[in-house]
């Protein structure tokens, strides 16, 4: 029994040497053998043999044999409990062990139960600065950081940090570990410049410590990449990024799957910078890799086709992305259920590509059932419930249900400065969304104070360069000329314009539509010699890389056209408006509300050139459109009888005159009544032409 017993205590020690080690299946192998010789010899239920079972079930989850190591730590759990009692130091690993198997197995609410037990246990028997209680307060705050529970991980991580800097110093993997743990949940709380220092302290404790292609280190380096990026600082991010990834591809091989993790990260970088090109090379080959090292069904495999297929969405390639996301909701629908957290995930990606496609019913039946299944598996006011919230509010917005979208937005902002604060990045975006929508139905009172709360709060988080800064600035400055403070929206929209050249170019599609929102506002001011040659740079780019046809090329044509007719130019404007009338007809209709605008436009400018008679053939088919497609008793058909009635005046076709203007007369007198200038404008008119007829 003595041999045994020494030949079992060697076993161990070297299987403890190969788990360190990260020789995780040659510490399996020795750690089942001593477990056989232990059942063998002493039975199930000898403390020794439960230690065992404690050893082999902990490698097994590391290796990610989650049920295999399920029975053993539940095994060892009871065993304890019996042997040793509830607060019994044995007991409270093995409670610990099995907390962590839960964790991994998104058993969240499962598991905190047990953590607790741990944690009391250990404060009771142990006292709160012993080592085994700071890992289990620790333990406790990262399982608070995964459900989204940021204010209770916080002063769970904080206590763990101080503790093992007493205890162990500054330099001790398990607080290089809190440490770095701590920087993820302010990441995650939106406290970037809370997070950055703690995260900067673990890479460089672990690239003193352990070198820089350490798996710790490299970690770490991705996660600092992360918070540089949110932070707007994409330069460092991506050196960090590139480093993290060399060191991956260095010491694990281009498949393994930390390898391609690094590889995703780079890409979603790149995706952010609209690299697209370059971030569709680096998702494709993690898809890849995911699928020749784990197989199509695994949990990284379906994410990395999810990322891909979200990355083809940004790039316009609807009809993959849409087959990608297709085929991992089905999977992951018959692998985790209806609502699992990484299905509803999915369900979510799938209607965004839809809301790309415009099919927002599509799209509002996938976000309505995502946001059902979070309320039911997290709750209403888990951060991803929230973003859901968003979300839905978005689509609502674009179905037109605007009232409906109005009360979602609202519950998501009270949801978010509940949960995560009135500064977090997330409530932020959804005060921006909500005030953007309230600019909309032209609710500008309301919208202000929210627009200037989201802008004031992306300058402080993330500076006044980063992208979601400068949307900010733009949709301030929208606002501003809406409620004709010009100077204000000028100011701003030019700063946001001077943004987004320096950082994607004169030619992006943001720095485009700044470009035309900064024109309009000049043009508003009369300042149109300022604003033609920003009208020309778009028209001129949106000509060469969406073509003459497309939507945005008509209304920069358009736009165009507005500015060189003010400035007399009339030859060139009515060459753009009736490029744009054409390409509108064949588009949509001679009715459809564009169509109708752009005739009005160029009926108009005929009649400034005292081109009565094209400008009679124009308008009379404006006013027949508008009678159509609003009514006779709306604002555009009664100017449309009016400018078609003066047209016919001019060419003193008198008796068509009268019949059209009596008509408009007529529609003014009843729809605005006697006192309206309009009503003013027509029966002046009308006597104008009876002076004329009699």
């Amino acid at each position: 029994m003595f041999f045994l017993n020494s030949l079992v205590l060697e076993i161990n020690r070297v299987a403890d040497i190969r788990k360190a080690r990260g020789n995780l299946a040659g510490a399996e192998t020795l750690y089942n053998e001593a477990l056989m010789i232990r059942r063998k010899e002493l039975g199930n239920n000898h403390a020794d043999t439960v230690v065992s079972v404690g050893n082999l079930g902990v490698v097994l989850q590391a290796r990610g044999q989650l049920k295999a190591a399920e029975k053993l730590l539940e095994e060892a759990k009871v065993s304890c409990v019996k042997l040793f009692g509830e607060t019994h130091p044995e007991t409270l690993t093995a409670y610990s062990n099995y907390g962590l198997l839960l964790r991994a197995q998104n058993r969240l609410r499962e598991a905190e139960p047990v953590y607790r037990k741990a944690i009391n246990g250990r404060r009771k028997a142990l006292g709160n600065d012993h080592i085994d209680t700071l890992r289990a307060v620790c333990n406790m705050g990262v399982l608070m950081r995964i459900q989204g529970k940021y204010a209770r991980a916080e002063p769970l991580l904080l206590e763990a940090v101080k503790g093992y800097r007493e205890k162990l110093g500054n330099e001790d993997a398990s607080t290089l570990s809190a440490i770095n743990n701590l920087g993820v949940v302010y990441r995650a709380m939106g406290k970037l410049q809370e997070a950055c220092p703690y995260m900067r302290e673990a890479l460089d404790g672990y690239c003193k410590m352990e070198g820089d292609d350490h798996p710790d280190t490299l970690i770490t380096m991705a996660n600092l990449g992360g918070v540089l990026r949110a932070l707007g600082q994409w330069d460092e991010a991506e050196v960090l990024y590139h480093r993290a990834l060399a060191g991956y591809r260095c010491t694990m091989g281009n498949f393994h799957t930390d390898t391609l993790g690094a590889i995703s990260n780079l890409a979603s970088l790149q995706q952010a910078k609209e690299q697209l090109m370059e971030a569709e090379v680096l998702y494709r080959e993690a898809a890849d890799g995911y699928r020749t090292k784990l197989g199509s069904n695994h949990p990284d495999t379906l994410q990395a086709i999810c990322n891909l297929g979200m990355l083809l969405r940004a790039e316009g390639k609807y009809e993959e992305a849409e087959k990608l996301l297709t085929e991992a909701v089905a999977i992951k629908r018959k692998k985790y259920g209806d609502n699992s957290p990484d299905t509803l995930s999915a369900i979510s990606n799938l209607g965004k590509i839809y809301h790309s496609m415009k099919q927002f019913t599509t799209t509002e039946k996938f976000y309505r059932e995502a946001l059902d299944g979070y309320r039911e598996i997290l709750g209403d006011k888990h951060p991803e419930t929230l973003t859901m919230l968003n979300n839905y509010a978005v689509v609502l917005r674009s179905l037109g249900n605007t009232k409906e979208a109005e009360m979602t937005y609202e519950e998501a902002l009270e949801g978010y400065r509940a949960v995560v604060g009135n500064t977090h990045p997330d409530t932020i975006g959804c005060m921006s969304n909500y005030g953007v929508l309230l600019y909309g139905l032209s609710k500008y009172e309301m919208a202000m104070p929210l627009l200037e709360e989201a802008l004031d709060g992306y300058r402080k988080h993330f500076g006044s360069t980063h992208k979601e800064t400068v949307g900010a600035i733009q949709n301030l400055g929208m606002l501003y000329h809406a409620l004709k403070r010009y100077e204000d929206a000028e100011s701003l929209l030019f700063e946001a314009l001077s943004r987004y050249k320096s950082k994607f170019g004169d030619q992006s599609a943001v720095t485009l539509s700044c470009m035309t929102d900064l024109a309009v506002v000049l043009q508003d001011q009369k300042k149109y010699g300022e604003a033609e040659p920003l009208h020309r740079q778009v028209l001129t780019c949106r000509r060469e890389t969406l073509g003459d046809v497309h939507h945005k090329t008509l209304l920069s044509v358009n736009y165009l056209a507005n500015v060189v007719a003010e400035l007399g130019k009339y030859e060139e404007a009515e060459e753009l408006y009736t490029e744009a009338l054409t390409c509108y007809r064949k588009m949509f209709s001679d009715t459809h509300p564009i169509t109708l605008d752009t005739m009005c436009s160029l009926g108009t400018l005929l009649l400034q050139q005292d081109k009565y008679f094209e400008a009679e053939e124009i308008l009379s088919e404006l006013a027949s459109g508008c009678q159509i497609r609003y009514g006779y008793s709306h604002s555009k058909a009664l100017a449309a009888g009016h400018k078609l009635a003066t047209s016919l005046r001019a060419q003193q076709k008198y008796d068509e005159a009268l019949v059209v203007s009596q008509e408009s007369y007529e529609n003014y007198l009843e729809t605005c009544g006697e006192q309206d200038p309009g009503t003013t404008a027509a029966k002046e008119m009308l006597q104008s032409i009876l002076d004329n007829t009699f």
